[in-house]
């Protein structure tokens, strides 16, 4: 046993199961969030930390 493992059992376990959405399942549209880029937030959010 290593001190330290690289991969704990949870993570083990987690990799078990697919974790993929499928089309199958209601999306962004049906809870009314609209998608916004990653870029445009962070920049909004380190703006108002200066």
């Amino acid at each position: 046993m290593l001190p330290s493992p690289p991969i704990t059992r949870n993570q083990i376990e987690l990799m078990r199961r697919d974790n993929i959405a499928s089309g199958e399942i209601p999306g962004l549209a049906s809870l009314e969030i609209t998608p916004t880029a990653l870029e445009q937030v962070l920049a909004e959010v380190l703006e108002k930390a200066r």
